[in-house]
């Protein structure tokens, strides 16, 4: 006597089809982690092309760093370290600037811009350039406008500082992944602009310039003053912002990392 086929009841199919939702439910946020974790990683690679390149320059240059930008002709720090990197990746802007290509060492592979008015913002790394060059250091808080020197966070001009005035290089900023002032979900432009936690604290949140942004699974990558690159998490390096949307800064002093002699 021939058996019958059975096909699967409705219960079985159900709970086959659960099964399956509960496993994609597990494995798909293990896959994203998977993926930031490459990202991440790129992201340190490039970082360690411009730690090296920041160094070459400094030794070409009487151990001095580069400033940020030269002024009329928008010469960047971008444009100063460019030669040592080599990509081929050049700034896409006639008038110079911040309009550097999309997949340049500049640009963090999970890293956005946003279009700041005239012209669109493609750095998503930025440099330390209120203390690594020669801005007046009194003036970051409070921009006086007496002289270039004591714009603050204004002052894109002055030269880069020397290597010897940096105390503690490991435990200095020179580079970072880095965003919108305005905070993780906000749309302020980026720029090659890092700002330190005091500016940041002192001057709210600018539309033309960048903070320090944990975008790799709650950490963000940073090259120091001696070439190596470190993941960190907002609050150890730079502060927080509270539930109102206000920032605060979280270390003693709110410069430790940025300051080249408060380490």
């Amino acid at each position: 006597m021939s058996r019958l086929k059975r096909g699967f009841t409705l219960i079985e199919l159900l709970v086959v089809i659960a099964i399956i939702a509960i496993l994609a439910a597990i494995l798909f946020p293990v896959f994203a982690q998977a993926r930031e974790k490459a990202r991440q990683a790129s992201c340190i690679s490039n970082l360690k092309q411009l730690g090296l390149a920041l160094m070459m320059y400094s030794q070409d240059y009487d151990d001095t760093y580069p400033m940020l930008e030269n002024g009329p002709e928008r010469f960047t720090v971008a444009n100063a370290l460019d030669p040592y990197i080599k990509t081929d990746k050049h700034n896409t802007n006639a008038q110079g600037g911040n309009l550097w290509p999309e997949d340049s060492v500049w640009r963090c592979p999970t890293g956005k811009t946003y279009d700041s008015g005239d012209l669109t913002s493609y750095f998503t790394v930025a440099y330390n350039y209120l203390y690594l060059t020669q801005v007046d250091v009194a003036s970051i808080e409070n921009p006086t406008y007496a002289t270039p020197a004591e714009w603050g966070i204004w002052a894109w001009t002055q030269p880069g500082q020397s290597l010897a005035a940096v105390s503690e290089p490991a435990q200095t900023v020179a580079m970072s992944d880095s965003g919108h002032a305005d905070g993780m979900s906000g749309h302020a432009a980026t720029w090659d602009t890092l700002e330190s936690p005091l500016a940041r604290l002192s001057n709210g949140a600018q539309d033309w310039i960048s903070i320090f942004e944990t975008r790799h699974t709650a950490q963000g990558n940073v090259t120091w003053c001696d070439g190596h690159v470190k993941s960190m998490r907002f609050e150890a390096l730079y502060g927080r912002f509270n539930s109102d949307g206000s920032f605060a800064t979280t270390n003693t002093p709110p410069d430790k990392f940025f300051d080249l002699q408060s380490n």
